[in-house]
Parts: C-alpha cells; structure tokens; sequence
C-alpha cells in the first residue's frame, strides 16, 4: 500500500506483517541502537541518505557477515522505516525543475516538461491523474474519481485507541476508505536528508567574503600572509513521537467484520502521515500540531525541544549578511488597505532587493515558495495581462502554475504551500537554495511496537533529527531570501 518496496513496510503494514518484521530483524540483530542505522556502516555525518539508502542498509543489516560482526550483543531494537506514500526524490525534481530519470535503469526515460513530471507523480502515487487514490485493506488502489467524491466525508479517527465501537465496522458492500489524510509534503521533499552520527550535528560555513588579503607590489615585495575565517556551527538531534494504539478487538473484529476493516494499517498509515505532517510544519516554523487545519496556521518560535523552521532561520539574519528584506521595515511596505495591483507592484520590487542582495553573495536559488494569497496575487496580475485570444470552441481560462525570473537568476518554479499562513502581515515569499539547506537524521519516521500491559497493541513512529541551514555561519547571517511579513 502506498508506495512499496520488497525492503519497506509501505504506510499501512498490517499488524503480522510488522510482527514478523520484528522477529525477524530482532533475531538477525538489526542495530544496536537506531544511529547505526546509518554509521554502523561507515555513513558518516554529512552522507546523503533516501529510501535507497534506508533499503540498502536493511538489507546489509541482514546479511550473515554483518550478524557475525556483532558477536555477543543480544540486547537489540527494531529499527526500519515506514516508506511516504511517494518518494521525496520525484517531489524534488518535479518542485526544482530538474529531469527526472522515472526508471534509473533506463537513460532514455528523462522526464522534462512540468506536464510529465505531473504526470510521472501521478503515476507515483498509482493513479492515471493527480488524484487522492483510494484503498481497500488488502492494499488494493481504487482511483475512480466519482468513488472518491461519494465518499468524501469519513468518520473521525479522533479516539486514543481504535476499538471495536468504531463506526466503520458496518454491514455494506464497499470495502473502500478514503484516506483524506494522504497529501503530498513538498517543503521536506525538497530539502537533501544526511546521516549524523551520536546526538550533535556538526557543520562548517566559509561565508562569501571570508577571502584572503592581497594587492599589487613591487618587483621584491615583502610577503605577507593573511588569514581567513572558517566557522563551525552546532546543534543537537530533536525527538519526536506519533503514537497510536489499536485494541485486539477491534483487530479480530475488524478482520472478520464484512467489509474487513484492518484496523492496524489504518492506524499505521495515518501515525506515518502524521509525522510528515509534523516535520513539514516544524521545517517551515508554523504551527507544530498536525491537528491543526492549515488555514488556520501561525509563525511560531520553536520550543529548547524542537528545531527551528526556515522563517527563523531567514528572519534572524541580520548585518551585513542579510539578504531578505522585511516588509514590515520598508520604506514602501505592503499593507492591508493596498489593492491587489498595488500589493503585487510593491512586492515584486522588494523581491529584486533581495535578489539582488543574493547576488552580491554569490547565491543562486533553485526553488520559490509563498502562501496561497501570495501565488494569487501573481496569479491575478497574469490574468490581467492576458488578452486578446482568439475565438475557439474550447479555452482553458486560468493560472494553475507559475514560473518566476528574477534579475540574474535562472527561471524558478512558484510553488504555493498550504501551510504557511496567509493573513495581512504574516504572508512571506521564499528564496532558497536547497542544496545549502538539509536535514541531519539520525533515524526518521521508524516504526516501533511497545511490549502489552493490556488487550490492545500500542505503538510509536519516531524521528531524531535537525533542520541545519549550511548558508548561516554564526546563527544570525542566513543567505536565503526572500520577502516577509507584508
């Protein structure tokens, strides 16, 4: 279910399934402890890991010279990775622009226009469009569109722990649930994860300017060398949980309920997507709780707990390093009584500011990003320009997507994310480069059983990792851009 693969539980792993996962990786002596995961086998702080990586090291943890190597040590956790519904990778590329090799054996299969790579989404996701898919609880997709709009409305998972009083244990001839819960998270996909040894996370930034001295002299000069400075910034992994609990009975009922109701892979699929939900909100500094429904979103600071998002990280930066600038301290500021043409005309200028002072620091962003009222304001200052069509039976009348040059930089793809918050005064619009960005892991979104104190299984999905920006050398000169707070 979701997206598969021989090495991964997908998002919804029925209760046997993680049962014998557990056994098994628990008798072939899987890791120690959740780190060695990665440095176990040699990936050290810094090495680039994705699901291929996670593949190979399980089935490296696997093998009869890797059981050997551990010796004595019996006293071990399960550590494995539920699988997203999509891989990060082809979000990646689709959000960045870049080719996508669909199949990494074959050469020819680059994917370039922006309608193949939605269409090479969809085709991740298992449907013939961009769709929310369908499931039955045998991990079948049902991706008929009417199917999915008649049952638009579900019953809530809001209890601590699925019983059997749920109200999806009922007598019809439709196997089917709507998982309204899937989405696709664009922010963290885009975003390069490394493996980090133990619990601190190290990394070294030489700024743009941070060069030697030197001039022109005579025939004989006298030699004299000049330094440059390198910093060295640190942080610490944040923890965090998503746990469920699912009662025997309701996963005996449920299995023999007609329709079945697996009530295991609901739970797993939904604490997986929970924390996603969680991480992309905590990346992007707004409103941790994955309960909250996006419109309703803030800019919050982040706890001594929790990592600090990308609106912390850019809006701290000041001096001479900065290089975004704050509607809310402009000469010419964005405000609330502006109209839509007047709002657009003042925020692209402040954008040229900002890109012009990426530019004097040497940094090229790959990748765009705003509210939805933002993405409209563009929207509606290109609808204004288009005139003049020709008359035809059929015309597609709008702006769905939107690329973006600013002076100096290549073409951006414009992307709308949902979660960052859109009221007067909080609105934002991002430039970033995604390759001075990255997320530190130790271990993420892994899948653990808890031992049973009574008839129910309880569980948890944890992740331990840090959001790092590579472009900040002292904590408070980030080179990403962009325009805040108008």
């Amino acid at each position: 279910m979701s997206f598969r693969n021989k090495d991964y539980l997908g998002g919804a792993a029925s209760y046997s399934q993680i049962a014998e996962m557990s056994a098994s990786i628990g008798n072939k002596g899987f890791a120690q402890n959740p780190n060695e995961c990665f440095w176990k086998f040699n990936y050290q702080d810094g090495t680039p890991i994705n699901l291929r990586l996670f593949s190979k090291v399980y089935n490296d943890a696997q093998t009869a010279a890797y059981v050997d190597s551990l010796g004595s040590k019996a006293d071990r956790v399960e550590c494995y990775m539920i699988a997203p519904p999509i891989t990060d990778d082809l979000i990646k590329n689709i959000l960045v622009g870049s080719p996508v090799l669909e199949n990494p054996y074959d050469r020819d299969s680059y994917i370039n226009t922006h309608e193949q790579r939605m269409e090479a989404y969809a085709r991740a996701l298992g449907a013939s469009r961009v769709e929310m898919p369908m499931f039955d609880m045998a991990g079948k997709r049902m991706d008929d569109p009417a199917e999915i709009a008649s049952r638009a409305n579900n019953p809530d998972l809001g209890a601590k722990a699925l019983t059997s009083t749920s109200p999806w244990l009922h007598a019809v001839a439709d196997d089917k649930v709507s998982m309204l819960f899937l989405r696709p998270y664009p922010w963290q996909a885009s975003i390069p994860v490394e493996a980090v040894r133990g619990k601190e996370v190290k990394f070294d930034v030489a700024q743009p300017y941070a060069l030697m001295g030197g001039g022109f002299g005579t025939e004989d000069p006298v030699l004299t060398e000049s330094d440059f400075e390198m910093k060295t910034r640190s942080d610490i992994v944040k923890y965090s949980y998503i746990t469920g609990r699912v009662t025997d009975a309701a996963m005996k009922e449920g299995s023999t309920a007609y329709p079945p109701r697996d009530y295991w892979s609901i739970a797993s699929e939904n604490a997986v997507n929970s924390s996603r939900s969680l991480r992309e909100r905590s990346m992007l500094g707004v409103t941790r709780n994955p309960q909250t429904i996006a419109s309703n979103n803030v800019y919050e600071a982040a706890t001594s707990l929790e990592y600090d998002g990308i609106y912390q990280m850019v809006t701290r930066s000041t001096g001479a390093y900065s290089t975004w600038t704050n509607n809310a301290t402009h000469a010419s500021p964005i405000t609330g009584a502006d109209t839509a043409a007047e709002a657009i005309v003042k925020l692209e200028s402040e954008l040229v500011e900002s890109a012009q002072k990426l530019l004097v620091m040497g940094i090229q962003p790959n990748l765009m990003m705003c509210d939805m009222s933002t993405f409209s304001l563009f929207r509606e200052k290109l609808m204004k320009t288009q005139f003049g069509v020709p008359p035809q039976a059929d015309y597609a009348f709008g702006i769905s997507f939107i690329q973006y040059a600013l002076p100096g930089m290549p073409t951006l793809n414009l992307i709308q994310h949902p979660f960052l918050p859109s009221t007067v005064g909080s609105r934002a619009t991002y430039l970033v480069d995604t390759n001075l960005l990255a997320m530190r892991a130790a271990w993420r979104d892994n899948f653990e059983i808890l031992a049973k104190n009574n008839p129910s299984q309880k569980f948890f999905i944890s992740s331990a990792e840090c959001f790092i920006d590579k472009s900040d050398g002292t904590g408070t000169s980030s080179l990403m851009g962009g325009v805040f707070n108008y």
